[in-house]
């Protein structure tokens, strides 16, 4: 076997190997067995000769393996902090990294802190980040400041398809958040780069908000500085939901399009290598530095290096392997970094490039040296390939994070991407321009407007086509480790078929003639040398000829061959890629699913029955902000829902029906159709009511009005209305909510709303009750609701509450769950279990709960 030449790649495959395991908490002993078989079998089937290769393999994955595990170690400070909501205070003294201006507060990062605990001064830890939230601030980046204020940790996922701010922060080194003052600065930064590049940004966005409107302002803002701050979140959807968001975030274009166009420019009017490399680098560096060293950001600068360094040292620049050593560079200093959306797609887009296209465009597209429009035609493959390429490569991450698919985006790509350099050209200019002269700043970042008002009227009309979003929901991790390893058997496959091809070829007639010897007169030694020269090349004619036509046969054999591999390759390619994609978009619906979706102070079920019929009980939260956006869409789409057959609304108050009415608004910007919305058919409406009633009818929505005994839903789950009776007469909103008995086989199940004690006398009086296996605890834990006469009568095994973490009604009521424990019921509350999910055949019932720990 042939020696790998290209170790970085190995290296930086070990080190992920070993970051992974790190993350879920493998245990040594199996890390140890695991490798050292790994280890063997490399050895013996590629490094026989080449011990020190696979023994660097050893120290790369043992030493990610033990960075990743004593970073994620928890801090000492963290055994002070009892909840999420609750804090300690402390005084923190820190580095400022970076600075953010919202609207109403500041963001300040800070670095390298040593955190103690007010109470206690004796306490005393280092934390790798903080995030400061202040309302003024008098420090520039890199002052060394003194802090004090409540430290709390990072919220946990509670949800499925929710934003896992936790594990976010922790993959960009910020462990806690803070909010509190600055008290003095004890250090001020010596180095004064930092804070001329930092005003030289804030004077940037001053000249694009003096130049341009803000929407314009805003993308500006995005494209060049990477601060998305100022972007109108409108225009932010409208290329998110196209999938060309990464247009508005620092990448490889911009950095390799400013220290290329830099580097060549130099070059070109003589400056030699090195004075050339060191300018270019050092304004790729400031660069990255006033865009925030994102993610992206830093893989490119890394990569660009390699690109100069290649250069100077006269070396081959291979980007496959530069690729490898920026991943290594950033796992390093943040391991978790593996499980950053920004991290995978960076990756994901640049390998989809460099593996993936060429094999691609190698199956679809043959030069032909006689159309004269060839170049054109490669042109248009190689940009269309590259773009299904990289989508290939990202698909599992995109669906992972955001669930949905834009099915125009490779062709919207195509369009949009190549103009994407003279936006920057010209926004760079004019930004520039106008700090100057306002005048001359418009006029040149006009073709920059011009230009993105194009592509936002390219967005909008692919929009507009039929399944221009689809939802697909979140792929499971086996979907994608699957995904992934036929993907890289099929590259695997083109390529060794390639080269197979490619050692097939033979010589051509000219060159087997040239290698034939030709007869001279020395080598004639008989009496008659001109009849024996003659007779010689006579017989050496006869042969070449006789090795023409066979060279001519083996060229045919080749390229039968060759048609014969391109067309198994065709067939391999035409059947696995439709394949991979529809399995990582398969989703499996058996039994009855029952989601207690965790809102906070709120309620929201959703349920979906074994033939696939989809209900959501109720949307709304009094302590989530813009709870549908956050909370209960982010749940549908990774569940996979493109469509609610029904939204039962117990009530009118904020608390049950605020996400519904998003959803209902901005149905346009959700995709996801909801088809019938059931009400209680009261006596008398109230404006709450009325305007709900008006939302739903502006937008089409079917209503269906509901009392005692009407049922509704399909042939395998029935659900019946047991309260409101058309004349029951109530003396609050919660008095009238909307209260359903399911029924699947041998399961029921009692969803109660903010029912209280009037309802539950009413159903008493007309013996509308039965024992339940599950209760949705009424009003979030009232001790108003769900009385002991009312659960003598259900008898519920299992009873699940939802209410918010330390709210102000203390909820759920001390009384309500002794009430409950007396019953012996099973307690699932979601400020303990975030969200509470519940599965049934119909006879058997699983309860699983989101937080797996307390």
């Amino acid at each position: 076997m042939k020696r790998i030449k290209r170790p970085l790649i190995g290296m930086a495959i070990v080190y992920i190997l070993g970051d992974i395991c790190a993350m879920a908490d493998v245990r040594m002993i199996t890390i140890i067995i695991s490798f050292a078989i790994f280890v063997w079998f490399i050895n013996n089937i590629y490094f026989k000769k080449y011990k020190p290769i696979y023994l660097s393999f050893i120290i790369v994955f043992f030493m990610a393996y033990g960075i990743t595990k004593q970073q994620l170690e928890p801090n000492l400070i963290s055994s002070y902090i009892k909840d999420e909501t609750s804090g300690v205070s402390v005084n923190i003294i820190g580095i400022v990294d970076k600075i953010q201006e919202k609207e109403t507060y500041k963001q300040i990062y800070l670095r390298k802190n040593t955190i103690t605990l007010a109470q206690n001064p004796q306490v005393s830890t280092y934390s790798s980040g903080v995030l400061l939230t202040v309302n003024e601030y008098t420090c520039d980046i890199g002052d060394t400041v003194r802090v004090t204020g409540t430290l709390k940790e990072f919220p946990s996922l509670r949800n499925t398809g929710g934003f896992d701010s936790k594990l976010y922060y922790k993959s960009i080194n910020m462990e806690y958040k803070c909010t509190g003052k600055i008290l003095e600065i004890t250090q001020k930064n010596e180095n004064e780069i930092l804070p001329i590049l930092y005003n030289f940004k804030n004077k940037l966005k001053i000249s694009y908000s003096t130049i341009a409107d803000e929407k314009d302002s805003g993308l500006y803002d995005s494209i060049v500085l990477g601060d998305n701050e100022g972007m109108l979140p409108e225009i932010n959807d409208l290329y998110k939901d196209n999938g060309i968001a990464h247009l508005l975030a620092i990448s490889g274009m911009q950095i390799s399009m400013i220290g290329m166009l830099l580097y060549k420019l130099l070059r070109k009017i003589g400056i030699q290598f090195v004075p050339c490399a060191i300018v270019s680098l050092s304004i790729v560096i400031c660069y990255g530095i006033i865009t925030g060293n994102g993610v992206s950001t830093i893989r490119a600068i890394i990569m660009f290096v390699a690109v100069v360094g290649a250069g100077v040292c006269g070396r081959t620049y291979d980007m496959l392997s530069s690729t490898s050593l920026a991943a290594v560079v950033i796992l390093i200093q943040s391991p978790t970094m593996f499980t950053n959306c920004g991290f995978l797609l960076s990756f994901g887009a640049i390998l989809g490039m460099i593996v993936i296209a060429p094999a691609i465009t190698s199956i679809v597209y043959t030069p032909n040296k006689d159309k004269k429009n060839s170049a054109i035609i490669k042109a248009l493959v190689y940009a269309a390939s590259m773009s299904f390429s990289i989508n290939l490569a990202t698909l599992p991450v995109i669906l992972y994070f955001y669930f949905q698919i834009p099915i125009y985006s490779v062709l919207i790509n195509i369009i949009l991407i190549p103009l994407m350099a003279l936006i920057m050209l010209s926004a760079c200019c004019g930004g520039l321009l106008g700090m100057v002269n306002h005048f001359a700043g418009v006029f040149v970042v006009g073709m920059a407007h011009y230009i993105l008002n194009f592509y936002e009227v390219v967005c909008v009309w692919f929009l507009k086509l039929p399944y221009s979003i689809v939802i697909i929901g979140q792929p499971s991790i086996v979907q994608i480790i699957v995904y992934y390893m036929i993907l890289i058997g099929l590259i695997a496959y083109i390529n060794y078929v390639k080269k197979v091809q490619g050692e097939n070829e033979v010589l051509s007639e000219d060159e087997v003639l040239s290698e034939d010897k030709v007869v001279s007169e020395d080598e004639v030694l008989s009496e008659n040398k001109v009849l024996r020269k003659h007779e010689a090349q006579r017989e050496q004619k006869v042969q070449n000829t006789n090795k023409v036509k066979d060279a001519t046969k083996i060229k045919d054999v080749n390229k039968t061959q060759d048609v014969k591999h391109e067309k198994k390759i065709s067939k391999w390619v035409v059947l696995l890629i439709p394949a991979m994609i529809l399995m990582i978009c398969y989703k499996s619906y058996e039994g009855l699913e029952i989601n207690m979706i965790d809102v906070g102070q709120g309620d929201s079920i959703f349920v979906r029955t074994p033939e696939n019929t989809t209900y959501l009980f109720d949307g709304g939260s009094s302590d989530v902000k813009n709870v549908g956006k956050y909370r209960i869409v982010p749940f549908l789409k990774a569940s996979g829902v493109r469509t609610l057959d029904y939204i039962v609304v117990s009530h009118m108050d904020s608390d049950h029906i605020n996400g519904i009415i998003e959803m209902i608004v901005d149905d346009d910007c959700f995709y996801i159709h909801i088809k019938n919305i059931v009400l209680p058919k009261i006596k008398e409406k109230d404006q709450a009511y009325v305007d709900f009633e008006d939302n739903i009818k502006n937008r089409g929505i079917n209503i269906i009005y509901v009392n005692v005994g009407d049922q509704f839903g399909d042939k395998s789950v029935t659900m019946k209305c047991l309260h409101p009776s058309q004349n029951f007469a109530y003396t609050s909103e919660n008095g009238y909510s909307t209260t359903v008995s399911l029924n699947y086989k041998n399961f029921d199940m009692l969803f109660t709303g903010d029912l209280e004690t009037d309802g539950e006398n009413a159903m008493m009086d007309k013996k509308l009750l039965k024992d339940y296996d599950v209760l949705k605890v009424a009003h979030h834990g009232s001790m108003y609701s769900s009385q002991q006469a009312f659960l003598d009568i259900i008898k519920p095994e299992i009873a699940i509450i939802s209410c918010g973490i330390k709210n102000r009604y203390g909820h759920p009521h001390p009384e309500l769950i002794s009430r409950l424990q007396s019953h012996n019921s099973q307690i699932y509350i979601t400020t303990e279990c975030g969200e509470i999910t519940i599965k049934t055949d119909g006879n058997r019932v699983g309860m699983e709960r989101y937080l797996k720990t307390n």
